[in-house]
C-alpha cells in the first residue's frame, strides 16, 4: 500500500467515525422524541372549533375563593379566555406579558369586555393562582381562575385545547392560544396568544360584541375584513372592499344625476 491509499483510507476512517459521532446524537434525539415527553407535547394541541358553546354552568374558582359559573364571570360582555399555568417557567409569562402590552393599546373601554386567565392544573389553588405575573391591566383586571379536574376537563374539550402533564417534570403542556368568546359563551375566535397584535385583538372583541362593541368604524372594519384561521389574523378582503368602494362610487353617481337634474329643472324654470 502506498502512502497516497493510506492517507485516503486514513480520511475515510475519519470521515465514517464523524458520521457515527453525528448520527448518535442524531439516534438519541429520535429516542427522546418517541419517549413519553414528546406524547405529552402532542396532546397539547389545538382543535379549533369557533361556533362552540362553552358550558355556562362550569364553575369557576379566582384567587380569593369566590366561586361562579363561567356566565356570571362573563357578565353578559364578550371575553378574552387564556388557558394558562399559573407555575409554568416557559410559555405563560410570555403570554401574560404580551396581554399586558395588547390590552392597553386596544383602545376600548375596558368594562366591554372580560379578561378570563383559566389554568389547565386543577391542582393550583387559589394560593398558587397568586404566583401568576402581576395582574393584567384594567379595570377590571383579569379574574384568576380555576377549577376542578372534571370542570377544567369538560371545559378545555368543548374548547379543543388539549392538555397533558408531563410525569417526569410534573409541568403541564398546552398550547399559547387566546380563546375570545361572546357575551353568551360561544367561541368566535382562535388568536395566537404569543403573537396577537391590538389591530385582530380589537377585531376579534368588536366581532364577538354583535355591535355592542366599538364604533360604527369597527364595525366596517369588521366587514372588511377576513379572519384567517391557519394564521390566526385578520386580512382585508379585496371582494369586499371593492364592494363597497362601488357602492361609494354608485352613491356619488347618484348624487351628482340629482344635483344635475335640479339645475337644470331650476334653469328651465327661470327661462319660463
Amino acid at each position: 500500500m502506498n502512502r497516497r491509499s493510506g492517507a485516503s483510507a486514513g480520511m475515510q476512517g475519519l470521515w465514517l467515525a464523524a458520521l457515527v459521532l453525528l448520527l448518535v446524537p442524531l439516534a438519541r434525539a429520535d429516542d427522546r422524541l418517541a419517549g413519553p415527553q414528546y406524547e405529552t407535547l402532542q396532546q397539547a394541541e389545538v382543535v379549533q372549533q369557533p361556533g362552540t358553546q362553552l358550558p355556562l354552568d362550569a364553575e369557576l374558582i379566582a384567587a380569593d375563593g369566590t366561586r361562579r359559573p363561567l356566565g356570571a364571570w362573563l357578565d353578559e360582555r364578550p371575553a378574552v379566555l387564556a388557558p394558562v399555568y399559573y407555575e409554568c417557567p416557559n410559555l405563560c409569562p410570555l403570554t401574560l406579558e404580551r396581554l399586558a402590552q395588547t390590552l392597553p393599546a386596544l383602545d376600548l373601554p375596558p368594562t366591554d369586555y372580560r379578561v378570563l386567565l383559566l389554568t389547565v392544573a386543577p391542582e393550583e389553588a387559589h394560593g398558587s393562582a397568586m404566583l401568576a405575573p402581576a395582574p393584567l391591566p384594567g379595570p377590571p383586571p383579569a379574574a384568576q381562575l380555576h377549577a376542578d379536574a372534571a370542570t377544567t376537563e369538560r371545559l378545555m374539550a368543548s374548547a379543543g385545547i388539549g392538555y397533558a402533564r408531563d410525569a417526569a417534570s410534573g409541568q403541564y403542556a398546552h398550547p399559547a392560544v387566546l380563546l375570545v368568546l361572546t357575551a353568551q359563551g360561544v367561541i368566535s375566535r382562535y388568536l395566537p396568544a404569543l403573537t396577537v397584535t391590538p389591530r385582530d385583538l380589537r377585531l376579534a372583541l368588536v366581532e364577538a360584541g354583535r355591535g355592542e362593541v366599538g364604533g360604527l368604524l369597527d364595525q366596517a372594519l369588521v366587514r372588511c375584513f377576513g379572519f384567517d384561521p391557519a394564521s390566526g389574523q385578520y386580512t382585508l378582503q379585496i371582494l369586499t372592499l371593492l364592494r363597497l368602494a362601488g357602492v361609494a362610487t354608485l352613491a356619488l353617481l347618484g348624487t351628482a344625476l340629482l344635483g344635475w337634474l335640479w339645475r337644470e329643472r331650476r334653469h328651465g324654470r327661470s327661462q319660463s
